[in-house]
Order: C-alpha cells, then sequence, then structure tokens
C-alpha cells in the first residue's frame, strides 16, 4: 500500500470514529494502518492548516467558516488542546450571537473534550460554568407529524433554516439512510440566502474601522485540463491588519480523474514580487474524485500585508488517472419535501456513482460511498448539509452522520454544476 493510500486510510478511520479517543487508541490505530511517525506528522500538518484557517476566520469574525475549519482540525487531531479550546470558543460566540440552544450544547461538550484532555484546563472549566448557569431556553418544535422533534440548528447567512426529514434506500446489501437536508424556511424571504447570480461572500465585518475599501485581487494560474474560477478573489484592509480571502472553483476539463490536488499559493505585489509563500490542498483524497466534467470548491484566508495585488497559483501535486471512456449510469437518490413548501427555484439531483459496504467480525461494517449533486435549479445553493442516519435490516440506527454537501466558507453551488461527495463511515452493530 502507497504512503498515500496508508494516511488516506487513517485520516477515514479517525473521520469514522465515533468511541471516546484516548492517546492509546490513536497509537493502535496508527499501528493497525501502518502509520509512520512522518505519516502521522503530516495528518497533523493538515490539521495545524485547518486549525490556522479557523483562527483567522475567528479573527475576520467569520464564526460559520471558523467553526467548519475547526472542526476538521479537530476530526483528524481529536486530542489537540489548542484545536479543542478554539472550537469550544467558536461554538460559545456564535451562541453569544444567535443563542441558539445546538451551539451553547456544542461549546459544553466540545469543552468537556478539553478536560478530558488536559483535567486543570482553567479556560475550559470556566466557559462550562459559564454556559451551565445560563437559563436553558426550550427548544422551539417547528414541524409536527415526526418523531423526532425537528427544531431551528443552523443559519445559511443570516437566515434560520429547518430540516426536513427525507428516506431513500441503498441497495440490499447496505443500510437504508434518513437525510435531513438544511433548506431555508419557505415563509422566510430567499434574497439573501439564495440568488440566480454570481454569490458574495457570506462574511460579517469585524469591528475595526475599514482603512482601506475591499480590493478585488486578480489570480493567476495555468494548467492544462483544469480551468479556475475565482468567484471571490478579495482583500479586505482593516487599521490593524490585513486580509485575503479567495472562493475557488475548479473545473476537470480533462480526460484524467483527480484525486487530490496540493497547490502553491504566492501572494504578489503590483511588480510581481514574491510578498508570502504558502501551501494548500485544494482537494484532498477525502473530498471525492473530480471525474471529467466535475467541479470542486475550495477556499483560503490569509492574513497578508495590505501590498497584496496579485494571487499565482501553481499547482505542486496532482494525482490523477485515466478516466475511463464511459461510466455506468448512476443511481438517482430519490428524495421529497414532506411537511414543508418547496422554493421552486431550489432542485438538486443527488445520485450515487459507487459505494461498497464491507463488513466485519463481531457484526460492524465500513461503508465508503461517491455520491454526486447537481443543481438542476435556476438558484445558487450556498449552503447544503445532509443528516445521514443508517439503519440494519431490522430498522435499528447504527448511528448518524453530518455530511457537509456544499459549505458555507466555498462558492455556492451554480445552476448547472456537479461536485462529487464523498461519504464514509464505521458502522458498528
Amino acid at each position: 500500500m502507497s504512503r498515500d493510500r496508508i494516511i488516506e486510510t487513517y485520516v477515514e478511520r479517525l473521520l469514522a470514529w465515533k468511541d471516546p479517543i484516548t492517546v492509546e487508541k490513536l497509537d493502535d490505530l496508527a499501528a493497525e494502518v501502518g502509520l509512520s511517525p512522518e505519516d502521522i506528522a503530516a495528518v497533523r500538518k493538515q490539521a495545524q492548516n485547518h486549525l490556522a484557517r479557523g483562527k483567522n476566520y475567528l479573527d475576520f469574525d467569520c464564526v460559520e467558516d471558523a467553526i467548519e475549519e475547526l472542526t476538521q482540525a479537530a476530526s483528524l487531531d481529536p486530542l489537540n488542546l489548542d484545536i479543542l479550546q478554539t472550537l469550544a470558543a467558536a461554538y460559545e460566540n456564535r451562541y453569544q450571537q444567535d443563542k441558539k440552544p445546538a451551539d451553547k450544547i456544542a461549546a459544553i461538550q466540545t469543552a468537556k473534550r478539553c478536560l478530558d484532555v488536559a483535567p486543570d484546563d482553567a479556560k475550559a472549566t470556566k466557559l462550562i460554568a459559564s454556559l451551565e448557569a445560563s437559563k436553558k431556553p426550550p427548544l422551539k418544535r417547528i414541524m409536527g407529524g415526526l418523531a423526532t422533534g425537528l427544531i431551528l440548528v443552523g443559519a445559511l447567512g443570516s437566515k434560520p433554516i429547518i430540516k426536513t426529514l427525507l428516506r431513500e434506500n441503498l441497495s440490499s446489501q447496505a443500510p437504508q439512510i434518513d437525510i435531513e437536508l438544511d433548506i431555508p424556511d419557505p415563509e422566510l424571504d430567499l434574497d439573501g440566502i439564495l440568488d440566480d447570480s454570481t454569490p458574495v461572500a457570506t462574511t460579517s465585518t469585524p469591528s475595526a474601522t475599514v482603512a482601506i475599501p475591499e480590493i478585488d485581487i486578480p489570480v493567476l494560474f495555468e494548467q492544462p485540463g483544469l480551468t479556475l474560477d475565482p468567484r471571490l478573489s478579495r482583500l479586505n484592509n482593516y487599521d490593524d491588519s490585513s486580509f485575503y480571502k479567495l472562493q475557488g472553483v475548479l473545473l476537470n476539463e480533462s480526460n484524467q480523474e483527480i484525486d487530490s490536488l496540493r497547490l502553491q499559493v504566492e501572494y504578489l505585489d503590483k511588480d510581481s514580487n514574491v510578498l508570502l509563500t504558502e501551501s494548500t490542498m485544494a482537494l484532498d483524497t477525502h473530498e471525492g474524485i473530480m471525474r471529467p466534467g466535475d467541479h470542486h470548491a475550495f477556499d483560503l484566508v490569509q492574513k497578508v500585508t495590505p501590498a497584496v495585488a496579485q494571487l499565482r497559483l501553481t499547482v505542486t501535486t496532482l494525482d490523477q488517472l485515466p478516466a475511463p471512456a464511459s461510466y455506468p449510469t448512476a443511481q438517482t437518490i430519490d428524495y421529497s419535501w414532506p411537511n414543508a413548501q418547496q422554493n421552486p427555484g431550489l432542485k438538486f439531483d443527488l445520485t450515487r456513482r459507487q459505494e461498497n459496504f464491507s463488513t466485519h467480525a463481531g457484526g460492524s461494517g465500513y461503508l465508503k460511498a461517491d455520491w454526486a449533486i447537481t443543481n438542476t435549479g435556476d438558484q445558487a445553493i450556498r449552503q447544503l448539509k445532509l443528516e445521514v442516519t443508517f439503519y440494519a435490516e431490522n430498522n435499528r440506527s447504527l448511528g448518524s452522520k453530518d455530511v457537509l454537501v456544499v459549505y458555507g466558507s466555498d462558492a455556492a453551488l451554480l445552476p448547472g454544476e456537479v461536485r462529487p461527495v464523498y461519504v464514509i463511515e464505521n458502522l458498528k452493530d
């Protein structure tokens, strides 16, 4: 097994882990998949990259984006106290803004994970005491006719969203799946959530006074078979700092399947002098394979100098294989919108390209699924999250998993775009 595949297997197992993690369990998992100390360092470096982006988002007051980055960091390095502290603070920040019970619970749970790692963590203890001392607001039930009490659980832009239950079936050898989709409340004004134009950044303005207006930054990119659409490339200058944000969408126009893609990012001044260089994974192995014609969204945010005038992206690692002449017809995953009125312009197809479900001794199993989403409507989709619940044949739940199909920090899924969706889950009977 190649080094990249060993790391990929370790990350997949780590992302699918449900039980409380310990140093011993991490070591056992690393030994089981054959991970070397260098490989472990590479995974932790990836987690540090997510942490750095999460902290940058928090500095920029982009709490939604920060939580997404920090959640990924915590999944890759679950015993890192700095990551857990920052994630707990981010949840607490969002709770103070929106007063949503789910954020309060998440902040407390994450802070308790901090205490598992460092029992004398004063920050975590103070946060738990502060939140548990506050009055717990009742959960607001917004839909009837379902066995579970569905509540206001998140935000799309600045508007609340609801979850609507739908069901589809896997093949007879795989578990059933219930999917809950974050969709706009049909009673709300959708103008600020979904539109038919290129989306603007879903960031909020920091408290600092803007010293210089926002500046659009040109992006230089050239790679045979790949096209980059920089939906947002902007420099924001404030009294005490400057931040650059990119929302890019790659289109695979080659005859290759792309498994991973690393970019060198160079921040240039007006005379093309390099001011700062960094590296970023634009497509990672756990994000799904880009077939010819597929789109893939990625983003980056970086604290920079106000002298930045252009960006140059260069491909440094490209893992690809020749695509077959044709693919089997992808099976459609049927869905419906019960108990809620669907917005007419919000339509998408969800299809399964390939699924592997393997069983192990003791009744456990491992699911790896390659799905794809196509925006078939006439409105951009800014954020879409699936909550997938797995069932045994006797309709007994084996657990659930949140799958972010369209990230809030990424460019929206425009009409006609196709993006891969990769789902992995370790199921225990």
